[in-house]
């Protein structure tokens, strides 16, 4: 997977990548037998800075079920983009799979400070759906507590932690967000359960 680098502005920097069984979220029983994959980039973006994906870049998740051959039998959804609209700044989204390697045309992405875009798309005769947008970044990390707490550690044992107010770091800072719900019928190896996820970018 790709290695995150410490600068932003770059569209292709992978910050972070979820995954869970999506009505574990939603508590919606429609959602049951879901998977949800969240690949978040482009991060350190401040307030109304949009940053586009970039059309030169594969944006690749990949979904095993086998830990015994992760990358042989993992199923690969690879995302392009179009150049941003100069009005809307919106961009087509291109997608292929493991299925179809040809890239298709599912949608757009989601204009900045607009209403979330959904689309729709299929996998082995499944329905997909997709999300890519300017999204609120959701790691949450407190710089100056794991600041204090490694100097704790300096201090050798015994070290105590001043009690403060917990305070999210990224709380002001954007993320790019590519989001695929799929049911988990279409990337499982017979019967397993278990969900190994990655993802890359190719540049």
């Amino acid at each position: 997977s790709a290695k995150p680098s410490v600068a932003s502005g770059k569209p292709e920097d992978i910050t972070d990548i979820y995954a869970f069984r999506e009505q574990d979220q939603s508590g919606n029983a429609a959602d049951a037998g879901r998977l949800c994959v969240v690949m978040t980039l482009n991060g350190l973006q401040a307030p109304g800075q949009a940053r586009p994906f970039a059309p030169d870049v594969a944006y690749q998740i990949k979904v095993a079920s086998d830990k015994n051959s992760l990358e042989s039998t993992a199923k690969t959804f690879s995302f392009r983009f179009g150049v941003p609209d100069p009005n809307t700044g919106t961009q087509q989204i291109y997608l292929s799979d493991s299925s179809t390697p040809s890239m298709t045309a599912i949608g757009t992405t989601t204009a900045f400070k607009a209403s979330p875009v959904v689309n729709s798309a299929t996998y082995n005769n499944q329905s997909v759906k997709v999300f890519a947008g300017e999204t609120d970044d959701p790691f949450y990390l407190d710089f100056r507590v794991l600041n204090e707490g490694l100097g704790a550690g300096v201090n050798g044992p015994g070290s105590t932690l001043p009690n403060r107010t917990p305070s999210d770091t990224f709380n002001a800072s954007n993320v790019n967000a590519i989001v695929i719900s799929l049911p988990m019928t279409a990337v499982q190896t017979g019967t397993a359960s278990t969900f190994y996820v990655w993802g890359r970018t190719l540049k």
